[in-house]
């Protein structure tokens, strides 16, 4: 029979530091810089560089690749 205790805490580091690193990202994600207060067009710039900075982080099926929330800062579409 084999030892699978050290493979098991393995199993349980790598499940640990993604959490972590999931928890890490949400936390970033929720503190989008409050624009409510620029003028409509410079909302609208920023929601463009926003959505061009995430456009590079896009695989082939659309699907988002995980370091694009710690490298881009996610904004909510002006509603001016």
């Amino acid at each position: 029979m084999r030892d699978t205790s050290g493979m098991r805490a393995l199993l349980l580091a790598v499940l640990a530091t993604l959490a972590l690193g999931a928890h890490a990202q949400q936390k970033k994600a929720a503190k989008s810089p409050d624009v409510s207060k620029l003028s409509c067009e410079e909302q609208w710039r920023l929601y463009r560089e926003s959505e061009a900075c995430f456009a590079r982080y896009r695989t082939n099926k659309k699907a988002l690749r995980p370091e694009a929330h710690s490298r881009c800062k996610e904004l909510l579409q002006p509603q001016c």
